[in-house]
């Protein structure tokens, strides 16, 4: 409970655990993880020998122009013809481009990613 409130606290009960109820989100791996593959024989297995692959199965959806999100996308990324449709969640309150914001401003290069689907997880 918080603040009388009940929270919804989703659990996986089936083969795979919590892994079975993965909230439809799709994310790709770091960049630097890519990248160690390459470097250990794997030619063509670092990010940017990926990247072509990626946008080759995405359909992304980008949001529209008063989105929380709408700065933080690098179209150059996504792909726009592929089977597998992503997007950004269609809510937008306005916590979200505040919390951003916030983000940024406190701890500089740890802020948001710019777009997490680039490679780059750092930040909040």
């Amino acid at each position: 409970m918080s603040s009388g409130k009940a929270l919804d606290m989703p659990r996986g009960k089936g083969l795979g655990g919590s892994s079975a109820i993965n909230l439809q989100t799709y994310s790709r791996g770091q960049t630097a993880d890519y990248d160690d593959w390459a470097k250990l024989g794997n030619e063509g297995w670092d990010f940017k020998g990926l990247l072509p692959y990626f946008k080759k199965h995405e359909h992304f959806d980008a949001p529209v122009l008063d989105s929380a999100y709408q700065d933080k996308i690098e179209l150059e990324f996504h792909g726009r013809d592929g089977p597998i449709h992503t997007a950004f969640p269609t809510d937008r309150p306005s916590q979200k481009k505040a919390w951003f914001e916030a983000c940024d401003t406190i701890s500089g290069r740890m802020g948001s990613p710019a777009d997490p689907w680039r490679g780059d997880h750092l930040g909040t």
